[in-house]
């Protein structure tokens, strides 16, 4: 009882709380609707209908619709907005709550509740409210059809802004639960395989005393491959080396240049391509046994690594990892080898098999996680080495023993008996030999789940993109309303965008924005929801004509809807604000961070930005307003700043606003579309191979007069 208390009734308590005040201050932030006068709404179902992945008993549905109801306007009715939500939501938690019985899977989930939050509305909650009103004496003189479509038209913004974002939410939080269930799964699979390891190691223990010392070693190789079994996010790069390893038709030399070979292609580690494998000989020396990239000059020094010796031959005598710039302690310079080096030993136990030695990237510098990854691969290294080096000790020692048998043919009973033991030894290996091999193959399969779930997972994310392209304004409408030519490039980081554009026409107001969100991908794409949604409230209910006072409006409504999480959350956006007088061709600027640039007669023209961004501010000020009149043919550029903070070139730095501003004039004489392709031919090959680090849009046009 004290388990449900701690763990139920205090999480559900919390969530009717949490979730109750989110819909009583969003039920507070009531918008007009374009072309509806006197038509209100608010998105007070968001978080309501949320709280249904989350709230264990239906009970505590009466309480969120209790603080809900605290928010009715003066012409509501307290106890109508209060059953409305109730009867809903009762019926809504139980459809949810079988399709997750019923194991259905994510993208069909998905799939349904983005129409079932359309059902939701028209055959759940418009009805229950209709009718509620009748009992309570509330338009009793209106038809119910006609009351009920006029309900329908005036929350159809609504209805799609509580779709598009609960769906997001309902992807974000199934793809964790996904996310959880397959790691308990791998849990428990490695925690199987471990016991089934533990158990044939005691079995090994029981053998014959006298290979009481090879026992014990072996039990040694026994513990190595159960670390080996505790490593999640590697294991698919080990188990390749593992198989490897067991083709007995590759020498142990071989083997060593294909692992260094696979080690360097890892594209997420912080290494050069450029490194060696060593391995100590009889005489307690380091040989150079793989090598990539190595010079002929340093191959001449390195190949032979006196024990105590340079770096190298410190880092097995002290059995000591070194990291670092060891430039000065190098007999050898030369300016194409780096000198941040990684050197580890490969330890059995307590011994020292060799010496594993890679080159690292000076301007990424090496995580801890890749120090835990080399310390798994020395360690199965070690395992693998020490075994084919068993495996020669054992075959030379039966071929002494055979020389033995011919002298001492007196003896031949007792050397009988220790064949027969050697052999058994020789089938146990085997045995375990083959169980190995399982569970590669084990590994395998389990590769091909993640992938699975990978792709599943991915469609969902997919068809959230299809939902935001279909908010942001097509291209032909976009011609439609000026003779100019025109280009936006958009180039989301992930399948979701933290960027947004908009573009629209408010009488003899051309208004075009670009802007950037906090985040990006899937959480980025939900503050971009929100964005889109408030920026065209704003400009169809024609509060202000000052793109300044439209930005402080838009901070306003940011502010608002984020304001329980406390003043300090970073949740909002920088932005870029236009709007042109197609009449005066007067253009009015503001911005958040973002500036504006225009380009007249190869003349560059800035417009800087205010320091504010549309969110929490500790210094916040008004956003000002600019004013400039336009001359025939200007071209305009407003931008996010994925562009120019995107990561390349020979040294791997940022393309700078410097790059930016210059490639952008001597572009700007050539056609739009042109322009379009070079600055995306140029981000490409800037680019290279590393990854896009943010969203990218850039909005260009040329301006000409009507």
């Amino acid at each position: 009882m004290k388990h449900i208390f701690k763990h139920t009734v205090i999480k559900d308590s919390s969530y009717m709380l949490l979730f109750g005040a989110l819909s009583y201050t969003l039920g507070l932030v009531q918008f007009q609707l374009p072309g509806m006068e006197g038509a209100l709404t608010d998105l007070r179902e968001v978080p309501l209908l949320i709280s249904l992945f989350y709230l264990s008993n239906p009970l505590y549905i009466i309480g969120l619709s209790l603080i809900t109801a605290l928010g009715t306007p003066a012409s509501g009715s307290f106890l109508s907005t209060f059953l409305m939500h109730s009867i809903a939501l009762f019926i809504s938690w139980y459809i949810y709550n079988n399709l997750i019985k019923r194991k259905i899977k994510n993208l069909y989930i998905i799939i349904f509740w983005i129409f079932y939050v359309f059902v939701f509305y028209f055959l759940l909650l418009i009805p229950i409210l209709i009718i509620t009103n009748y009992i309570f004496g509330l338009n009793v003189n209106k038809d119910f059809s006609l009351f009920y479509w006029e309900i329908v038209t005036n929350t159809r913004i609504e209805q799609i802004s509580v779709s598009v974002i609960t769906t997001l939410y309902l992807m974000q939080f199934n793809f964790k639960n996904e996310l959880k269930k397959h790691k308990n799964s791998l849990q428990l699979v490695i925690k199987e395989k471990t016991k089934e390891l533990t158990d044939n190691r005691d079995k090994l223990l029981l053998q014959n005393n006298n290979y009481k010392t090879l026992n014990k070693k072996y039990k040694k190789q026994n513990t190595l491959l159960e670390r080996q079994h505790n490593i999640d996010a590697e294991k698919i790069v080990l188990s390749e080396l593992i198989k490897k390893s067991l083709d007995e038709k590759i020498s142990l030399n071989e083997f060593l240049q294909y692992v260094l070979n696979s080690l360097i292609k890892i594209p997420w580690l912080s290494i050069e391509t450029q490194g060696a494998i060593f391995l100590k000989n009889n005489d307690g020396n380091l040989e150079m046994v793989a090598k990539h990239k190595i010079g002929d000059n340093r191959l001449e020094h390195c190949s032979l690594v006196m024990a105590g010796e340079c770096i190298c031959g410190q880092a097995i005598t002290e059995k000591k990892s070194y990291i670092g710039d060891f430039r000065s302690k190098f007999e050898i310079k030369a300016d194409s080898i780096p000198y941040i080096h990684m050197k580890k030993p490969i330890m059995f136990g307590n011994e020292v098999l060799g010496l594993l030695n890679l080159y690292l990237k000076k301007e990424k510098g090496i995580k801890e996680n890749e120090i835990a990854f080399f310390d798994t691969v020395c360690n199965s290294l070690a395992s693998i080495i020490y075994q084919r080096q068993l495996k020669i000790s054992l075959e030379d020692q039966k071929k002494e023993q055979d020389i033995l048998n011919q002298k001492l043919f007196a003896q031949s009973l007792e050397v009988d008996q220790k064949s027969i033991d050697i052999a058994q030894i020789n089938s146990l290996l085997n045995t375990q030999k083959e169980r190995l091999q399982v569970t590669v193959d084990e590994l395998g399969l389990a590769k091909e789940e993640i992938e699975q779930q990978h792709k599943s997972i991915t469609d969902s994310i997919n068809y959230a993109k299809n939902i935001q392209e279909a908010l942001l304004i097509r291209t032909e409408l976009f011609s439609s309303y000026f003779s100019g030519e025109h280009f936006i490039l958009f180039k989301p980081k992930e399948i979701v965008s933290g960027d947004f554009y908009y573009v629209n026409k408010v009488k003899n107001n051309l208004i075009f924005a670009v802007a950037d969100c906090t985040g990006h991908g899937v959480p980025g794409g939900f503050i971009s929801m929100l964005g889109i949604t408030y920026i065209h409230d704003i400009i169809r209910r024609q509060e202000t004509d000052s793109p300044g006072e439209a930005l402080n409006l838009l901070r306003k409504r940011i502010k608002e809807t984020f304001k329980t999480f406390g003043s300090e959350n970073n949740n909002g956006l920088d932005i870029a604000f236009c709007s042109v007088n197609t009449d005066t061709n007067i253009l009015q600027y503001a911005g958040a961070y973002n500036p504006l640039w225009i380009i007249r007669n190869g003349e560059f023209i800035e417009v800087k930005a205010s320091r504010n961004p549309i969110g929490f501010y500790l210094k916040e000020k008004p956003f000002a307003n600019n004013e400039m009149q336009l001359k025939n043919k200007d071209k305009i550029y407003i931008f996010s700043d994925g562009y120019k903070d995107q990561f390349g070139g020979q040294h791997n730095r940022t393309y700078t606003n410097k790059k930016f501003k210059e490639l952008i004039i001597n572009i700007s004489h050539l056609p739009m579309k042109e322009q379009n392709e070079i600055l995306e031919t140029n981000l490409i090959e800037w680019k290279g191979e590393n990854e896009q680090i943010d969203d990218i849009t850039i909005l260009g046009l040329e301006y000409v007069f009507a």
